[in-house]
């Protein structure tokens, strides 16, 4: 199922390229008259996917424990989705396997697999049959962005074609990638085609006792009570129309009627809740084939409360309601298999609180994205837009030269993102002595701190052991970043963790005492934009840290005179297209000036020292240094002969008890007056 035909990097620029040169052909300014400009969209982006070697895959021809072996091999089935899942994994590929049994009916299998650059990639998108006329795509993987784009683009095409109304996506916030492409299209799409709407997702227990003092109707075909308005009144039109509750077949009856074809069944259970005459709550219960997406998605039940509701009243409400729920779940009313013994609820801010009362497990933190496909031509654009500065793998192709356009637009990300760099990052500061070196006396009296560009989280883990009165903030662009963050904090109430960019932070105005960002401006390609972007979240007579290096990797002796002009000029090539700064310690007191701030102080200490051969620690941190920036080196050489060569000798340099390398650490502090 996996194995494809392999493409070279070259091929694969060159499809992206002529795309994008399609790409501007196929998008004029729209207008009604204008229809066989935006069919030819759709189109345009299937071609796309299949030039890439994407398939719609044969359903029948997928082995279900294979799939499964596959995302667990990846790690999209990690150690705690594997453990929640292992009880029931006989029921849940049972019902994968009917359900391919139907093709695209209520599955939708698309991959494309080969090889850039010498490396093996693969991305591969699922998507399901939710409603009758809405498709929701799930359980994405990807390690090649180029792909993701292609994949998605796809997939949404061929709804387009197919006549479905409605697209959707449930992404975790705190996953940087998902976040960053759909979040941001939120903010940029129509509100009247595209909603992006923020869930708890929950374990609510079972509620046994009818409360009779509360009165519930069940919402039917027949007898509907309104429940469309109410829900465009709560959660507005496009989730209305996602959710299909603007229809006669509000059971989905039609949809069952299809999932029986292949053995399973899908239902719908509503119940609208009524004080003092008006409507107050409505409960909406979602069964399915258990596990068709694994994190049970398929069965959700979603909340809706008036805004105004008492809270005594919200309780007896949400009683009531779950109670009516539990039987949908617990009973054989839907003949479906539920084995589980919690309601899984998307709750929203208002019903959160008030479900935790009930005795409410937080499971994670989900963001429900849906779009109408009568605005896909608004959504499609846009989304690539979006991924023109996600799409940095695409630096790992060799046919684009260093300083072009091209590679300027595909070179602003942070260039040492890589697994290995968790590692070295966790090894190469302790956290104890940078916090008693450094801002000690300022946690002392600070109540929210905020930390940027946060990394695997050792430094926010002291803070939260050692400063339990501290609500910290920590923000990095990296999902692989903020996902070892979580790791490294989950016990810590107090620490909030986001994805968010230091140009934009996700951040109201006037809200921390104390911001600090360590070796994070070198490289930021515009460190004074960050700078005041800081001031912005800072509060009146708060303090901003930043701390950087001055001389990396450029200061020796004796100075091996090819080697010394190699690192120059790849130093000088990265700076001008991407933003790194070797010598960005120097500056820490301007950009603090130019941004307004006070009492400027800086303090300077040293970095590296490196007289004679280096310990076998510090060689370990250089060598995953250089391993990690491997591919913009590959870039700047045109060779990974000449990058691989250029790392044996800057180590060896290193190692060469003659020799003598240092740098400088310049730490500035300022404050918002």
């Amino acid at each position: 199922m996996i194995n494809q035909t392999t493409y070279t990097a070259s091929e694969i620029n060159d499809i992206w390229i002529k795309y994008q040169q399609k790409k501007r052909i196929v998008y004029p300014q729209m207008t009604e008259q204008n229809n066989d400009v935006k069919t030819d969209s759709a189109k345009k982006h299937l071609e796309l996917f299949q030039h890439f070697g994407g398939e719609f895959v044969d359903l029948s021809k997928i082995s279900i424990p294979e799939l499964f072996d596959h995302y667990e091999k990846i790690d999209f089935i990690y150690p705690d989705k594997k453990k929640k899942l292992q009880d029931h994994i006989t029921l849940i590929q049972k019902n994968w396997e009917k359900a391919f049994t139907l093709k695209n009916e209520i599955s939708i299998f698309l991959k494309v697999s080969g090889e850039v650059a010498g490396q093996a990639l693969f991305s591969s998108l699922q998507a399901w049959r939710p409603t009758c006329h809405g498709l929701q795509i799930h359980h994405l993987t990807s390690n090649y962005p180029s792909w993701t784009c292609a994949t998605i683009l796809a997939i949404m095409s061929k709804a387009k074609k197919d006549q479905y109304v409605a697209g959707q996506f449930y992404y975790r916030p705190d996953n940087v990638y998902p976040a960053r492409v759909f979040g941001e299209l939120a903010t940029i799409i129509s509100p009247e085609y595209m909603v992006d709407i923020p869930f708890h997702y929950l374990e609510v227990p079972a509620v046994n006792e009818r409360i009779d003092t509360i009165h519930v109707k069940q919402c039917t075909n027949k007898h509907q009570y309104g429940i469309c308005d109410f829900a465009k009144q709560i959660r507005g039109p496009v989730y209305t129309i996602g959710e299909e509750l603007n229809c006669y077949d509000i059971e989905m009856n039609n949809l069952d009627n299809i999932y029986q074809k292949a053995g399973l069944r899908r239902r719908r259970y509503i119940w609208m809740a009524f004080h003092d005459g008006k409507q107050v709550a409505a409960i909406i219960v979602n069964r399915g084939p258990f596990g068709l997406n694994l994190s049970f998605i398929e069965n959700k039940c979603d909340i809706l409360l008036i805004p105004d509701i008492d809270t005594q009243l919200a309780h007896k409400v949400l009683k009531s309601l779950l109670y009516h729920a539990s039987t949908a779940y617990f009973s054989n009313v839907s003949e479906i298999v539920y084995p589980v013994d919690y309601i899984p609820v998307m709750a929203d801010s208002l019903c959160y609180p008030l479900l935790l009362e009930l005795g409410a497990k937080e499971i994670r933190k989900y963001n429900q994205s849906i779009w109408l496909m009568n605005g896909f031509d608004e959504w499609s654009p846009n989304m690539e837009n979006i991924f023109e500065p996600v799409l940095a793998d695409s630096k790992k192709i060799k046919n684009i030269a260093p300083g072009s356009e091209t590679y300027m637009k595909q070179h602003n990300e942070y260039f040492m993102e890589h697994p290995l760099d968790n590692w070295r990052l966790e090894r190469k500061v302790n956290p104890r002595q940078f916090v008693h070196k450094y801002i000690k006396k300022y946690l002392k009296k600070a109540a929210n701190v905020l930390e940027i560009g946060c990394g695997p989280g050792i430094i926010a883990k002291f803070i939260g052991e050692n400063y339990p009165d501290i609500s910290l903030t920590v923000i990095d662009k990296s999902h692989e970043k903020t996902k070892k963050t979580n790791e490294n904090t989950k016990f810590l109430e107090k620490i909030q963790i986001s994805g968010g960019e230091i140009y934009k932070l996700p951040l109201r105005d006037n809200s921390y005492d104390f911001i600090f960002c360590r070796l994070l401006f070198q490289y930021l390609k515009e460190p004074q934009t960050a700078v005041n972007e800081m001031m912005r979240v800072c509060k009146k007579g708060g303090t901003i840290m930043v701390q950087d290096l001055d001389g990396q990797m450029l200061s020796h002796y004796p100075e091996k005179n090819d080697l010394q002009t190699l690192i120059e000029r790849i130093s000088k090539i990265i700076a001008e297209n991407q933003g790194f700064d070797p010598y960005v310690g120097r500056k820490l007191f301007s950009f603090f000036n130019l941004a307004g701030l006070k009492q400027i102080k800086i303090r300077f200490d040293e970095y590296h020292k490196i007289a004679g051969t280096i310990d076998k620690k510090n060689y370990k941190l250089w060598e995953a240094k250089l391993e990690i920036a491997l591919p913009e080196l590959i870039w700047v050489l045109g060779s990974e002969k000449k990058a691989r060569q250029l790392k044996d000798d800057y180590l060896n340099y290193l190692l060469d008890k003659k020799t003598f390398t240092f740098s400088h650490m310049m730490t500035a502090y300022g404050i918002k007056e």
